[in-house]
């Protein structure tokens, strides 16, 4: 029993960082295909604030710069 109750609390503890990250802030550009973190280099001009759940949906990718 008290092993299930320990399971039951790790899967909730899991479910809620991983939501915490799809609301995780990331910027994207007006022309480019991946996503960002804030002070990446690959970000010049153009900065677009999303979040990385939004980005994914849109078919963005993680920067292999900043890996965000």
């Amino acid at each position: 029993m008290k092993l299930n109750i320990i399971k039951l609390f790790m899967l909730l503890l899991i479910m809620s960082v991983t939501a915490a990250a799809r609301d995780q802030i990331v910027y994207i550009t007006r022309t480019g295909e991946k996503y960002h973190l804030e002070h990446c280099s690959s970000l010049r001009r153009s900065k677009i604030k999303i979040t990385l759940s939004e980005a994914i949906k849109k078919g963005y990718e993680p920067c292999k710069i900043c890996k965000p």
